[in-house]
C-alpha cells in the first residue's frame, strides 16, 4: 500500500505555507536545490540584513517527523543576531534524494549527506545544530569531522552510544523506544497506522507542542507518495553500515533537552557528557517537550546564539 492520497492542489506548493520557498521568502532568503552524492537536496538559505565577509554559517538539520521548515522561528533569531542560516530536507524527505533500499539510510550515509551538501553549497567550516534524527546524525558527524565544525548543538537527542547504553539499563528509556521496535518489525503496518483516521496517530505525535497549521503542513507533505516509506528506513537501517571507530566528540558541544521529552529519558541525556572530550554544556529545559525547534524557539535561540558567538573564530 502506498501513502494515502491527499496531495496539495497544483496551484500551491505541497505543505504551504511551510514549504521551503515560503519559509525562505519570509526569512528574506532563497530556496535551493543542490546536487550532492548523486541526489538533489532541497532547502533554504538566508543571510542577515547586515551581511559582510566572514559571517558565521549555522547549518540546521531536522528530525522525524519534521522538515527543514521546523527551524523558521529559530532561524529568524539567528539572522537577527548576524548569522547565516542553511537548512535542508534530509535524505528521504527531499524528493530528489529518495533511494529505495534500507542500506541507503544508514548513519554512515546520512552523515555523508551533511558533509557533501555543505561542500556543494560552498561552506567550509560551520556551526551544526541538529534535532531528533538530525541530532543523532550530528553527534556522529561531530565526532568524525571535527575539522569542519566550529561548534555542535544537539536538541533533544543524546549521544547515540549513551542512548544505547541507557536503553539497555533503564526500563523507562527502553519503553520510550518501543515505537522503533514496532517500525523495525513491520514498517508497512507502522506507516498505515500513522495515516489511519486522517493521520490521527501522526498528528498525535506532536503532543500539542506544534501549532495546528504546521502539523497540517507536515501531514500534507508526508502524504506525498513514497516519503513515509523512505524516512521510516532510518529506523530499519539502525545497526547497519560503518561508523567511525572513535565516537568521542572533541568540538565544543551544547546539548539542550526538555524534561518532558517523549523519546529520550534523563538517563540518556546524562550519559552524553561521557562522550565529549571538548567543552561541553548541558541545558535542561523544565516542562519542555521533544519538539524544541517549534515549541521553545524563543528560549533555545538565545542560548545557542550565545554558544555560537563564544566559539566563532
Amino acid at each position: 500500500m502506498s501513502n494515502p492520497s491527499g496531495s496539495a492542489p497544483a496551484s500551491r506548493p505541497v505543505g504551504f505555507p511551510h514549504d521551503n520557498a515560503s519559509v525562505a521568502q519570509r526569512l528574506g532568503g532563497e530556496a535551493f536545490s543542490v546536487e550532492a552524492r548523486g541526489f538533489t537536496f532541497d532547502g533554504y538559505r538566508a543571510m542577515p540584513s547586515a551581511s559582510a565577509n566572514g559571517i558565521p554559517t549555522v547549518v540546521l538539520v531536522h528530525g522525524w517527523p519534521q522538515f527543514a521548515s521546523c527551524w523558521e522561528e529559530f532561524a529568524r533569531t539567528l539572522l537577527d543576531q548576524g548569522f547565516e542560516v542553511v537548512a535542508f530536507d534530509q535524505r528521504g524527505y527531499s524528493p530528489g534524494a529518495r533511494p529505495g533500499e534500507v542500506e541507503d539510510y544508514t548513519l554512515e550515509q546520512l552523515t555523508g549527506d551533511i558533509d557533501e551538501v555543505t561542500r556543494a553549497l560552498g561552506i567550509d567550516k560551520f556551526h551544526l545544530v541538529g534535532h531528533d534524527w538530525g541530532g543523532i546524525i550530528g553527534w556522529i558527524y561531530a565526532a568524525a569531522h571535527p575539522e569542519r565544525l566550529r561548534s555542535y548543538t544537539s536538541l533533544a537527542s543524546p549521544h547515540p552510544v549513551g542512548q544505547l547504553q541507557a536503553t539497555a539499563e533503564d526500563p523507562g528509556q527502553y519503553k520510550k523506544m518501543s515505537y522503533i521496535r514496532g517500525i523495525q518489525a513491520d514498517p508497512d503496518a507502522s506507516r498505515d497506522a500513522l495515516f489511519a483516521d486522517d493521520a490521527a496517530l501522526l498528528r498525535a505525535l506532536y503532543g500539542g507542542a506544534v501549532d495546528g497549521e504546521t502539523v497540517a503542513a507536515y501531514v500534507e507533505r508526508f502524504r506525498e507518495p513514497g516519503i513515509m516509506d523512505a524516512v521510516l528506513k532510518y529506523y530499519q537501517a539502525l545497526g547497519k553500515g560503518q561508523l567511525p571507530p572513535n565516537l568521542t566528540v572533541t568540538v565544543p558541544t551544547l546539548y539542550i533537552w526538555g524534561d518532558q521529552d517523549i523519546a529520550f529519558s534523563r538517563s540518556s541525556a546524562d550519559k552524553s557528557a561521557e562522550f565529549v572530550s571538548g567543552e561541553y554544556k548541558f541545558v535542561d529545559l523544565a516542562g519542555a517537550s521533544h519538539w524544541l525547534p517549534e515549541e521553545r524557539a524563543d528560549e533555545i535561540a538565545p542560548e545557542i546564539c550565545a554558544w555560537i558567538a563564544v566559539h566563532e573564530g
